[in-house]
């Protein structure tokens, strides 16, 4: 039922537990963008993580005309630096959803199709699935 998204994305290509993918892939929403379309800006609330499954994304300097220095590409997972970057700086609080900000801006280059994982169901997993969770954030 899920082998498209386990083919896909990278995160997902060498799972073997099938709870584990029976349990997250029912929580990642779709989404279809078309180019230059913006995913999240800097300083926007931090709400969800994304896969991108299939087109290009990128990393973008708003003042500089949105210009993009690094590239995201099909299968990688992205707007989790943002939370690293909290908890290298606050390591012994919580991560309150309500604190996180975005460090920066990313913008769809061409269409594409992404899946979102929201932090609400990023909080579970890092209790139901500590194993899985630590490794997203290493990757």
């Amino acid at each position: 039922m899920y082998k498209q998204t386990k083919k896909k994305i990278n995160f997902f290509r060498n799972k073997k537990d099938v709870n584990f993918i029976v349990w997250i892939c029912p929580l990642l929403k779709p989404l279809l963008l078309i180019e230059e379309t913006s995913i999240y800006k800097e300083e926007e609330k931090v709400k969800q993580i994304y896969f991108l499954e299939q087109g290009k994304a990128a990393y973008i300097l708003p003042r500089y005309n949105s210009l993009p220095y690094c590239y995201i590409e099909e299968g990688e997972a992205f707007g989790i630096v943002d939370i690293v970057f909290r908890t290298l700086h606050s390591p012994d609080e919580a991560i309150a959803p309500e604190r996180l900000r975005r460090k920066f801006s990313v913008m769809a280059t061409e269409k594409s199709v992404m899946l979102s994982l929201d932090f609400d169901d990023l909080q579970r997993m890092q209790i139901e699935y500590p194993e899985f969770y630590d490794e997203l954030f290493d990757s």
